[in-house]
């Protein structure tokens, strides 16, 4: 949990606010005011789901003067880019780990602090004063009214709140006491005590008069999930050195609207670089995500009126029923680069969203989604300018699928066309090299009485799901097929044009290719995860290579088991990375796999995440895994949506997941989950070649200006014999939650080795790398290339030498990654 400076983005009458998954907070003089999500169920009759309790925290008697101030600011600050006039957006509001009250009551400070879901506050009594000042006043803010309050048999304070039980636990009491040169914790008795209506004190047993007394409560509201501003996940990019950036929708700071949400993590995902909301009246949905090289991000979406847009933007102003949009915004997510609004600009009805979107190398946007709008902009030239004919086979909408690009500055549409049939919709969207863009779908309009026309020489003519290749001006399909029995989600394409795509076998009978196992289903459906690759004409395929062993029950007449692919992405070597989600215990796993087996006791009712690497052949698993842990959970439930690649061997994986045992690094920005409900997760893996040793020391020193430097000399031999190619390989180090890339070729050779000196992601650095020759009897367990690296930084925010600190070196693929105790500078 952090707490955000109101810089006024948020109610006056608070200094700070917060918010989690589960319940937000506002800290102002009066006290604090608390909104905690309803569950969307009860354990009883669902008489309160989806009820928000709101509670105000307020102590009477307190000096509504006394001084409200952050403390241990965060790496990462927030921006609020909330409706059309740039004047009222907030930007690069600072983040703080704590919040000080300090003279709440004389000689008593109050300090706010978040352990994950949990909200503790710690009263600081000086010396010699008396606890008996301290009051808490509880009441609900819905009606106004005091919460009935008591104190159960463990000592635990029980609020009576509106939609369900909100607890303060038993109260820590404790003194820090220095015993044989250490401090440590000295125990005090006491606990809560009811002090009339909604009101509670504490009793404090005996304890040293002369020293300070902490008393620790701590607020849980484990009955409540979702909420917390956090409704979905939609989409996750990484750049290339490894910094992961996820979308999707969240409740606006004044809870007034849905605005989405870009969150930007360090490679390590120990910190949150940004956080940023983008917000227009009513709904705004984030659905799709690119970045560039450097480092802006691309996302595009649906959204309301009131939207921010920029000066000389394609389209200003908002129109119909719900617009789509685009957005590009700076490296540091402070600024909007463009947005725009896409969508017919006359007709009253129409509606547009953007689904999925990719970039090319001159940051053109390309577009793929869907609209009803009967004057949706086409330009001139291109394959499909009219809308398809209205299916009379479909019920419903009338949704029209479209292909756009978008010009780098967000001002013209070079291309936009009509794609497929009517009541299409698509599922992802891809480039090669030469920018054709390829675009993969689903439609309810390809049936034998109106089925859309595949182009001559295509793979297949039937089946529910296409993929269709434009060529780079959208004045040529260059080819439409469906793809049989596959339903497919993800699609990576490589320089060649070769479409490799990721989901699930739907029929028994698929195609089978030599060197690959036949579908193990006897009847019926099956339904496991499948990989094809398809050819630069889109006339065949590659390679279809299927993943689990889907079994039919023949006792219950159903399938038993399942899995299905979601996402994919491809390496230069033509090696395939898919995730997605699977129940069966007999999916591959390879021996040095994460984890090897379905940790599950309910296989039936829950579901992991898979990462599964491929050979460019499709015949060879060259790494699989399952993700999850079942084990003590009600409900476990995993699914991998989303795959991506970047430039020093790092595979990122982001989904969702129920239940707390999904496994967590202990140095995340979030490191435990809810027992229930939904959450978003982010995983990394690395396939890069890990150092044979890593042996760095670090010293850390802090200028007035709260700045910092950092000095580096780390030693380390490679895993393998090949030795390193500084001349074409970026160099990217680590230290903290501060990336420094070096890019490939800004190394400087000279006779001892490589030095840069620069300016790199705001640090000023002086860095050599050179090799070292072994040393005359000396035993090594690596046998393998050595060198030295040694780097001074100046300008940054690196870390705490009170506190360990990850330092991270990458040089192409190889790597090194270690926790150090930095020391201080002199």
């Amino acid at each position: 949990m952090g707490f955000t400076a109101n810089q006024g983005q948020a109610d006056p009458r608070f200094a700070f606010t917060a918010k989690g998954r589960g319940y937000s907070i506002q800290l102002g003089r009066k006290g604090a005011e608390l909104s905690i999500a309803g569950s969307p169920k009860t354990e009883t009759n669902g008489e309160n789901a989806g009820k928000k309790t709101l509670l105000q925290l307020s102590f009477p008697g307190a000096n509504e003067a006394s001084t409200i101030s952050g403390l241990e600011r965060l790496p990462g600050d927030s921006n609020y880019l909330t409706g059309p006039d740039p004047s009222a957006w907030h930007t690069s509001v600072p983040n703080y780990a704590r919040v000080k009250y300090a003279g709440l009551y004389p000689g008593v400070d109050l300090v706010y602090y978040g352990n994950h879901r949990q909200l503790e506050f710690d009263f600081l009594v000086a010396p010699q004063v008396d606890v008996d000042t301290v009051r808490m006043e509880f009441k609900g803010l819905s009606e106004g009214k005091v919460e009935e309050l008591t104190v159960n048999a463990k000592g635990d304070l029980v609020l009576g709140a509106d939609a369900g039980t909100v607890l303060l636990h038993k109260p820590v009491l404790y003194q820090v006491v220095t015993a044989d040169g250490e401090q440590r914790h000295q125990a005090v008795e006491g606990g809560f005590v009811v002090d009339g209506p909604g009101t509670v004190k504490f009793h404090v047993g005996s304890y040293d008069h002369t020293r300070e007394l902490v008393i620790d409560p701590t607020l849980e509201y484990s009955t409540y999930v979702g909420g917390g501003g956090f409704i979905g996940f939609s989409a996750m990019t990484v750049d290339a050195k490894g910094d992961a950036y996820i979308t999707g929708s969240a409740t606006s700071v004044d809870e007034t609207s849905t605005v989405f949400f870009i969150d930007k993590f360090n490679p390590s995902g120990s910190a949150l670089l940004y956080s940023t909301e983008v917000g227009a009246e009513g709904v705004a949905e984030g659905n799709a995500l690119a970045v560039d090289a450097a480092e802006n991000l691309y996302i595009a979406g649906s959204a309301g009126p009131g939207l921010p847009t920029t000066p000389g933007a394609f389209q200003r102003t908002y129109a119909g029923q719900g617009a789509a949009f685009v957005a590009k915004l700076n490296q540091a997510g402070t600024a909007l680069l463009y947005a725009t609004y896409l969508n017919g600009p006359t007709d009253p009805s129409g509606q547009t969203s953007v689904h999925v979107m990719a970039i090319d190398g001159q940051g053109n946007a390309y577009l793929a989604g869907d609209t009803t709008s009967n004057d949706f902009p086409v330009t001139h030239g291109v394959f499909q300018p009219l809308p398809p004919a209205d299916n009379p086979h479909i019920i419903g909408s009338r949704d029209s699928t479209f292909v756009a690009r978008l010009n780098p500055t967000g001002s013209a549409l070079t291309y936009s066309t009509y794609l497929g049939n009517d009541g299409a919709s698509v599922n992802a969207i891809a480039l090669d090299s030469a920018n054709n863009a390829y675009v993969l779908g689903v439609t309810t309009g390809a049936t034998d009485l109106n089925p859309y026309p595949t182009t001559a020489g295509a793979f297949s003519n039937t089946g529910q799901y296409f993929l269709a290749k434009v060529n780079a001006t959208a004045s040529k399909l260059v080819y439409y097929t469906l793809l049989r029995e596959f339903q497919v989600f993800g699609l990576a394409v490589n320089g060649a044009g070769n479409a490799y795509m990721v989901g699930q076998v739907a029929a028994k009978g698929a195609p089978s290719y030599p060197g690959l196992p036949e579908m193990l289903c006897d009847t019926g459906t099956c339904e496991n995860a499948v990989v094809i690759k398809l050819n630069p004409a889109g006339s065949a395929l590659n390679y279809a290579a299927f993943l689990g062993q889907s079994a039919y029950d023949d006792v219950f007449g159903e399938l038993s088991t399942f899995s299905t692919g979601y996402a994919i992405a491809i390496d230069a070597a033509g090696d395939a990375y898919v995730t997605g989600e699977t129940d069966d215990a007999l999916f591959p796993a390879t021996p040095d796999a994460y984890q090897t087996s379905f940790l599950d006791p309910n296989p039936e009712e829950d579901s992991f995440v898979f990462l599964t690497k491929l050979d460019p052949s499709g015949t060879k698993v060259l790494y699989s895994t399952f993700i999850g842990n079942g084990e003590g959970a009600q409900d476990s439930y995993a699914v991998g949506y989303s795959v991506a690649l970047d430039k020093v061997g790092g595979v990122t994986i982001a989904g969702i997941a129920i239940g707390i045992d999904y496994p967590i690094t202990p140095q995340a920005v979030q490191p435990s989950g809810q027992e229930t409900g939904y959450e978003a997760f982010i995983t990394k893996f690395s396939f890069g070649e890990p150092f044979c040793s890593f042996t760095p020391r670090l010293q850390l020193v802090t200028s007035p200006d709260k700045t910092q430097g950092f000095a580096l000399e780390a030693g380390f031999t490679l895993g393998s014999a090949s030795p390193l190619q500084p001349e074409t390989e970026p160099l990217i180090l680590t230290i903290g939650t501060q990336t420094m890339t070096v890019p490939a070729g800004a190394l400087v050779k000279n006779p001892l080795g490589y030095l840069f000196s620069g300016t790199v992601n705001g640090v000023r650095l002086l860095l050599f790398l050179g090799p070292v020759a072994p040393q005359p009897g000396v035993q090594t367990t690596c046998g393998t290339p050595a060198y030295k690296l040694t780097a001074v930084g100046t300008g940054g925010v690196f870390g705490s030498a009170a506190s360990p600190v990850d330092v991270v070196v990458s040089i192409g693929d190889d790597s090194g990654s270690v926790e150090v105790k930095a020391t201080g500078l002199q």
